[in-house]
């Protein structure tokens, strides 16, 4: 019965010793999925405000080609009424 009671302490030792371990290495692990976690976190944060630049950034360019056509189209106006105004200017000077 001694030899029993001795065997079961043994046992429950090295149990005791398991999950010691077992807990310091869930407290390690944990350890580390909050550390990734907030990085995760810290990476959704920054690709979020990098989606918001590139949708800002978009919208400028779609402003500024439209702004471009407009003055495109404004500049091509001119030149048609500056070929008109030199056309009259040559007939003119051939009249004279």
């Amino acid at each position: 019965m001694h030899s029993a009671h001795r065997d079961l302490e043994t046992k429950f030792k090295r149990t005791k010793q398991d999950l010691h371990r077992a807990l310091e290495e869930k407290s390690l692990y944990q350890e580390q999925v909050n550390m990734k976690i907030d990085e995760i976190t810290e990476l959704k944060t920054r690709n979020t405000e990098a989606s918001s630049k590139i949708t800002n950034m978009k919208e400028k360019l779609e402003s500024y080609q439209r702004d471009l056509k407009i003055k495109s189209d404004q500049l091509d106006e001119f030149e048609q009424r500056n070929a008109a105004t030199l056309d009259e200017l040559d007939l003119v000077k051939y009249r004279l």
